[in-house]
């Protein structure tokens, strides 16, 4: 499982990551661009409500504000526990 976080949710792909969990950061609000594709195991995080309408289950549009809420959010919704992770394996910045 790995993830594709929304710009402005930065500080929630820090906390992924140290959760352990590939996470990648790009602009989703930038002048001609958009979501990505679909991609087997990926999911994209943003807090973008034009993205509700949309039939992705690749897909979770966040309602928290806080990163730390937002990661909590992310974990009940996707159903992750703490089997799912490995606390530390990661660089909160770099994600290697």
């Amino acid at each position: 499982m790995n993830f594709l976080v929304d710009l402005p949710l930065r500080g929630l792909a820090k906390w992924l990551r140290l959760c352990g969990l590939d996470t990648r950061v790009e602009n989703f609000s930038s002048p001609g661009a958009g979501l990505p594709g679909p991609v087997a195991g990926r999911y994209l995080v943003t807090r973008q409500a034009k993205y509700r309408r949309l039939p992705r289950e690749d897909l979770l549009v966040l309602e928290a504000n806080d990163p730390q809420d937002q990661l909590a959010e992310v974990f009940r919704r996707l159903q992750l526990s703490r089997r799912d992770v490995a606390p530390l394996s990661r660089c909160g910045e770099c994600n290697h």
